[in-house]
């Protein structure tokens, strides 16, 4: 008998997922909760058992994620303000950049932080998909989410060092998407960014 309206959530068949999740996270993958697509608040503790961290957009989210869920966090945001990204630095254990001048613009607090920060660059692998989700594909050539192989390799040419400090390359594919579409996706990044 549940009051209605009510949200409800059968925390066995949670468990029974999140379980999926960290068998893949004690294969060696780091398993991050995406404070954007679900943060409700009462099943943190729970969650917190089976990942180790969160993935975040904002500032804010940046926040609640070191606070509910402990140091590893994971940020990614087209764009961070000036005036913020000291508190976001705190927050954070890993910051990722949508393009390289987001990278110069921030590099010097970087690399005076007292803090150890994992820095990553989004990259743009360029996938189109049907007609249908392309819209919201942020992979599509047309997307200003990430850094086209091109841009890339310009960037490079008028810079080899460019790439110092950087730890790792991003990209976000597709969503309600089934496997065969990461796997195609997976060859195509592997063909053009494989190598650096």
């Amino acid at each position: 008998k549940i009051e209605t309206p009510a949200f409800v959530i059968e925390e066995e068949l949670l468990r029974h997922n999140l379980g999926i999740l960290k068998h893949v996270a004690d294969t060696g993958a780091t398993m991050l909760h995406a404070l954007k697509a679900w943060a409700t608040w009462p099943l943190f503790p729970v969650v917190k058992e089976y990942l180790n961290g969160t993935e975040v957009s904002s500032l804010n989210e940046a926040r609640l994620g070191r606070e509910e869920f402990g140091p590893e966090v994971h940020m990614y945001a087209p764009a961070y303000k000036p005036e913020e990204f000291d508190e976001v630095m705190r927050n954070c254990s890993h910051i990722i950049f949508n393009s390289f001048s987001q990278l110069r613009q921030f590099k010097d607090k970087l690399r005076t932080s007292k803090k150890k920060i994992s820095v990553g660059l989004r990259i743009n692998p360029e996938i189109t998909t049907d007609e249908k989700h392309d819209v919201w594909n942020p992979c599509a050539p047309d997307s200003r989410l990430g850094i086209r192989i091109g841009e890339f390799e310009r960037e490079l040419e008028k810079n080899p060092e460019v790439l110092g400090g950087v730890e790792g390359l991003h990209f976000h594919i597709f969503f309600e998407r089934d496997l065969d579409d990461l796997k195609n996706a997976l060859a195509k990044i592997e063909r053009h960014f494989g190598h650096y």
